[in-house]
C-alpha cells in the first residue's frame, strides 16, 4: 500500500464531507418521520361481481351498435351532399 502524506488540509475536506454526508443522513431520517405531505386515505369503490361472456359482450356489442348508428347518420349526410352536387342544372 502506499503511504499518502496527509496534511491538515486533506483532513478538514475529509472531515467536512462525512460531516456533510451525516447531516444528509440525518435530514433524510427527520424528514421522512416529519413529513409535511399527508394524503387522505380513502376506500376504493367495491369491485363488480365477475360478469359472463354474455353480460360482458352484451355491452360492448351496444356500444359497437350505437358507434355503427352515428357512421350510418354520418354516410346518409354524405350521400345527400354528393346526390345534391350530381344533379344537373336546368
Amino acid at each position: 500500500m502506499t503511504n499518502f502524506p496527509q496534511t491538515s488540509q486533506t483532513i478538514h475536506k475529509t472531515v467536512a464531507m462525512f460531516a456533510l454526508i451525516a447531516f444528509g443522513f440525518a435530514f433524510g431520517a427527520w424528514f421522512n418521520v416529519y413529513s409535511p405531505v399527508e394524503a387522505e386515505i380513502r376506500k376504493s369503490p367495491p369491485r363488480q361481481a365477475f360478469q359472463s361472456g354474455s353480460e360482458r359482450s352484451e355491452v360492448y356489442l351496444k356500444e359497437i351498435a350505437g358507434t355503427l348508428k352515428r357512421i350510418e347518420n354520418r354516410l346518409g349526410q354524405i350521400d345527400q351532399k354528393v346526390a345534391a352536387l350530381n344533379k344537373p342544372k336546368p
